[in-house]
């Protein structure tokens, strides 16, 4: 998966396999879930966090090949 711009000011860029399902959260530094979301072999995708305010969220894709979590930065 690669995530950019990473420090990012309102929209966060996705590339991803287009194997199969995969399941991405946003969580804020406390765990608060700030949204989710379920694709089916889709390869790149855009989340708008232009409502959220600035600071550190976690990114977390889980799909057939695994679960991996990225820390991204809004600016």
């Amino acid at each position: 998966m690669l995530v950019n711009p990473n420090p990012f000011t309102d929209r966060l860029n996705l590339t991803m396999s287009a194997e199969g399902k995969s399941n991405i959260s946003v969580h804020d530094i406390s765990g608060r879930l700030i949204c989710r979301k379920e694709y089916f072999r889709i390869l790149s995708e855009g989340i708008d966090m232009a409502n959220q305010p600035a600071g550190i969220y976690m990114l977390k894709l889980t799909n057939q090949s695994g679960t991996q979590v990225r820390k991204i930065v809004k600016e």
